[in-house]
């Protein structure tokens, strides 16, 4: 018996350049018939981020896929369309970990300090609304991180919403990437303190990520310079090395520039906050030639939500009134719904934010 996994999102990066499955990205298969053999179960994987590709972009993918006998493919539910959803014989709803399975999470993250975990778990017990969000495995995932590096429970305490664990998740990467690099800053408590707080934004990497996430994911309709969309979520190095526009980490960096401290940035020291990951078989040592994406795709939703907010907080009342109308435009579809709900809370987060709100 075989279990097949295929990830959508790597086999649709160079989509222009292929005609649906291949059976050189099935290396195991010997023939055409191996695609009905009982023992194959094939398990699909990254749906939901490549679900607003115009459908003609993909459907000889689809068609290919729809040929096996026995398919699992996992996706976000407010992704699937009724033309996918028909192809399948059942549809099973993961509803996250019950108490046993948090346990079983903290049992064994905090293995070798069974003392702190145990702490985690008698303060989610004194605080519900915490342990509610704790159901989804990434969100548990970050709690025990947030806990495992802090020295007491005061930032789980300022958290009410996943808006606020994330904000979280990324001060604390920032306040470990910073005292990485600037060491002898490790000791300055009030400047470690104001590091992205409020909706200040210090560190030029977590701006260039921002802007990453907000091209790579929503793009704006923006044309990159070999006129293709960036609609992707896998994030190149560089397209080349002055564009300012298009989807890569290095065009983020040049068109920042000029709001930049750091005019020397390099995709180096972003990738280095710990909020990327290489693609698999795109690493090199000259990470310009690389391939990336966003350690979760939640990640990116948050980072394009603050730097939504930050555009309208920052930007001339022309480019406020053109994100406004963006929004409105796409409130109700469904790849925006997340984004949308980082925005509230980020908003509701923020001193004097009601209005926006």
């Amino acid at each position: 018996k075989f279990l097949v996994h295929y990830n959508l999102k790597s086999s649709l990066v160079k989509l222009e350049e292929r005609r649906g499955l291949q059976f050189k990205d099935m290396a195991w298969m010997e023939n055409k018939e191996d695609k009905l053999n009982e023992k194959i179960l094939l398990l699909i994987d990254g749906y939901d981020e490549v679900a607003h590709f115009s459908k003609s972009k993909f459907k000889t993918v689809f068609e290919e896929i729809f040929e096996f006998k026995n398919i699992l493919m996992t996706s976000r539910p407010n992704v699937i369309d009724k033309k996918i959803s028909v192809e399948f014989d059942r549809k099973i709803e993961n509803t996250g970990l019950g108490s046993e399975g948090i346990n079983q999470y903290f049992n064994q993250y905090f293995q070798n300090d069974q003392e702190k975990g145990k702490q985690l778990q008698e303060f989610l017990f004194r605080n519900p609304s915490i342990k509610e969000i704790c159901n989804i495995p990434v969100n548990i995932a970050m709690l025990c991180f947030i806990w495992a590096e802090g020295k007491s429970n005061e930032a789980l305490q300022k958290i009410s919403c996943m808006s606020d664990l994330y904000a979280q998740v990324v001060d604390h990467l920032g306040f470990r990437f910073y005292t990485k690099k600037n060491p002898e800053e490790a000791q300055n408590t009030k400047k470690l303190e104001s590091l992205n707080r409020g909706g200040k934004i210090v560190l030029d990497e977590l701006r260039v990520l921002q802007h990453v996430a907000y091209k790579g994911l929503i793009g704006e309709g923006l044309q990159a310079p070999d006129g293709r969309r960036p609609e992707t979520v896998i994030i190149p190095g560089m397209i080349k090395r002055d564009y300012k526009e298009g989807v890569s980490i290095q065009s983020s960096i040049n068109s920042l520039n000029e709001k930049l401290q750091d005019k020397q940035l390099t995709i180096d020291s972003v990738y280095k906050y710990g909020l990327l990951k290489v693609e698999e078989g795109s690493f090199d040592t000259d990470l310009q030639n690389s391939s990336f994406s966003f350690i979760h795709l939640t990640f990116q939703e948050y980072l394009t939500a603050q730097y939504i907010v930050q555009e309208l907080n920052e930007s001339s009342k022309e480019e406020q009134t053109k994100i406004a109308d963006f929004i409105a435009y796409h409130r109700n579809e469904p790849r925006y719904s997340l984004i949308l709900k980082f925005m509230a809370g980020i908003f509701r987060a923020t001193e004097g934010q009601d209005e926006k709100l």
